[in-house]
């Protein structure tokens, strides 16, 4: 199965029974090192405000409009490296939202569809992520056109 602004959205929280990073203390519980950078929508809510969402969502329309399946990185990195002699910032902290399943689109008017298939992702984890690389469990099925979570085998 499958699990996917600005300057001021640079913190993350992501929760699930127990949070496993909040606002003040951003290590992940149990991973041992940095906060999480591909969380739910839902894990984002105290830390950005619904203007920073809108505002992602936005980018993703863009990106989409513009013919991407995922949009590769955040709208300041795209405009900065659009800038002749800008290289990429490949630690940028800034989100992006994502489609779990990029074969379907998002829905305005169906909340449940849209809250089941997006993903929030930092802008240095989409690049990654779309260079083949796995990230958080996490690999971009680009034949599919969707994010897999990978599963654990020890």
């Amino acid at each position: 199965t499958t699990e996917s602004s600005s300057s001021s959205n640079n913190n993350n929280t992501p929760s699930a029974t127990k949070p496993l990073a909040t606002a003040t203390n951003r290590v992940v519980n149990g991973a041992g090192g940095g906060a999480p950078t591909i969380v739910a929508p839902k894990d984002l809510s105290n830390v950005l405000s619904e203007d920073a969402v809108s505002e992602i969502f936005v980018e993703t329309c863009f990106f989409a409009r513009l013919g991407f399946v995922q949009p590769p990185s955040c709208m300041a990195c795209t405009y900065k490296e659009a800038l002749k002699g800008n290289i990429p910032n490949l630690q940028c902290q800034n989100w992006v939202i994502w489609r779990r399943n990029a074969n379907k689109i998002f829905d305005p008017s169906n909340n449940i569809d849209i809250g089941e298939n997006a993903i929030v992702v930092q802008c240095r984890s989409a690049r990654k992520l779309l260079s083949g690389k796995t990230v958080e469990h996490y690999q971009w099925d680009e034949r599919g056109k969707a994010l897999r979570k990978k599963i654990r085998t020890q």
